[in-house]
């Protein structure tokens, strides 16, 4: 009899660690790392379709995110981590969802390939890409559609 309830046991612990490990991370951080421009959409929900050679660098050991434009000009912004009530969610698994981390840059706006983001916000996304969002859309939805409606929104996806 006692060894049969081990194995039960042994059996029980084997699938939670299973079933665990599925469920994969629940927090998406935004990496240290290079980024290259993917897409932009403007307030109007048009999609920016030259990006030339867009990048942005994120130092988190320097707290800083460094922005080039399509003319090569680039910007420098502190980044600090923003916490919200109801943090957005994204990279669904069968169980789960997971919490994307958001910082925000210390910028009253930047502008990329002729769009302008007010407040900008970085939002981590699944895969290890970041959006660029601007502030004053709903940073409570991962993606740039209903949410950032209005609002130009980028994604910027691992060069590295």
């Amino acid at each position: 009899m006692q060894r049969c309830s081990t194995r039960k046991v042994g059996l029980l612990l084997g699938m939670l660690s299973l079933g665990a490990a599925a469920c994969g991370d629940d927090f998406a951080p935004i990496r240290s790392g290079r980024y290259e421009a993917w897409y932009l959409t403007r307030s109007d929900n048009s999609t920016v379709k030259d990006l030339g050679s867009a990048a942005m660098e994120i130092d988190r050991d320097n707290e800083e995110m460094r922005l080039w434009d399509t003319d090569g000009s680039q910007i420098t912004g502190a980044i600090r981590q923003v916490a919200l009530d109801d943090p957005p969610t994204g990279c669904p698994t069968m169980y789960t969802q997971t919490e994307l981390e958001i910082l925000a840059v210390d910028l009253p706006s930047v502008e990329v390939a002729g769009v302008t983001f007010d407040s900008p916000h970085l939002v981590a996304d699944c895969g290890g890409s970041i959006m660029l969002r601007d502030g004053r859309s709903d940073l409570s939805v991962s993606d740039c559609g209903p949410a950032g409606e209005g609002y130009p929104c980028g994604a910027f996806s691992r060069a590295d």
